[in-house]
């Protein structure tokens, strides 16, 4: 049975309401497979993705996110300016978190010769 990426979409919305993000990224990732074109299926995987435990994985795949729902030919115009504050949110994220990862302690490490 072929599935449908407004089905998806709306029961990701729905899984989003109740704070499932996991299944709402679920549903989001296969109403994107169905539809790339759809900028609510990436609109709603970077919401998912920025709202699991702070991750930089996750965060880089929520960028990733939102810059195609920025870019999606069916995104409307009064939209744009939500998806571009989200994207600056998830980029500013990614900074801290770089800055919070420790650097690699290589004190111990010998030289190869």
């Amino acid at each position: 049975m072929p599935k449908d990426p407004i089905i998806l979409l709306n029961r990701c919305a729905s899984y989003l309401s109740t704070k499932k993000f996991v299944p709402a990224l679920n549903d989001a990732n296969q109403a994107i497979e169905c539809d790339p074109n759809n900028w609510k299926g990436y609109w709603r995987k970077g919401v998912a993705l920025m709202s699991l435990a702070k991750r930089p994985f996750r965060t880089k795949q929520a960028i990733e996110a939102f810059e195609s729902c920025a870019v999606c030919t069916t995104l409307p115009e009064n939209k744009k300016t939500e998806v571009q504050a989200e994207l600056a949110k998830a980029r500013l994220r990614m900074q801290q978190q770089d800055a919070e990862a420790p650097e690699a302690d290589l004190s111990k490490c010998s030289r190869s010769e």
